[in-house]
């Protein structure tokens, strides 16, 4: 999918899953089968048989639920599901719409979108890689924080991509070097002048 049209999915599904979360349910199951896409982008989220209410099926809240591949890692040793867990579905359905299919992570390690798709803004795989961290405090509060920062990668993106540079990249040890053979190469002038050298 392309960028705006994918941008405005996602940010349907980002508001789907915060009106979700104004009533106090959480959806626990979000992935491509479970979201329907209608005409104009709209959205549809199905199946809201793993779906809990926090503090009224407490005694569900640390069962199993969900889709192994969309479920955060700390799903998996039990920890009850919430906003956050509810981001990094999102993330992980998002990325595969971008993607073509392809899941964010292989067998040892995250795959950035970038070297999937080298033509969408590095924003966006920022946000993505948020969405998708392994720490749930380090991942977006909720759906409603991580469609904010789509939406200012939109606006602002430019600032996120990494921009071109006129010069290669200079370490301070190659700094000091360089400083170090000018200064040296200036005191052999003076003192060949002072030597009356010519």
């Amino acid at each position: 999918m392309g960028l705006p049209e994918g941008i405005g999915v996602a940010l349907k599904l980002c508001e789907a899953v915060q009106d979700l979360a104004a009533i106090q349910i959480i959806h626990r199951d979000l992935k491509p089968d479970n979201i329907m896409l209608l005409a104009h982008n709209e959205i549809r989220l199905l199946d809201l048989g793993l779906a809990y209410l926090p503090g009224i099926d407490a005694q569900d809240a640390v069962k199993p639920g969900g889709t192994l591949r969309y479920m955060a890692p700390e799903l998996l040793q039990n920890a009850p599901a919430d906003a956050r867990t509810e981001v990094y579905a999102l993330a992980v359905t998002i990325y595969r719409m971008f993607a073509g299919g392809a899941f964010p992570f292989g067998q040892r390690e995250a795959v950035p979108l970038a070297r999937l798709r080298p033509d969408l803004p590095g924003w966006l795989g920022v946000c993505l890689a948020r969405a998708l961290e392994g720490k749930p405090s380090a991942r977006y509060d909720d759906a409603g924080a991580f469609a904010a920062a789509l939406q200012a990668g939109l606006v602002s993106g430019a600032e996120a991509q990494a921009k071109p540079r006129r010069w290669p990249m200079v370490t301070p040890l190659q700094g000091w070097r360089a400083a170090a053979i000018i200064l040296g190469f200036g005191f052999l002038v003076l003192l060949l002048r002072a030597l009356g050298v010519r």
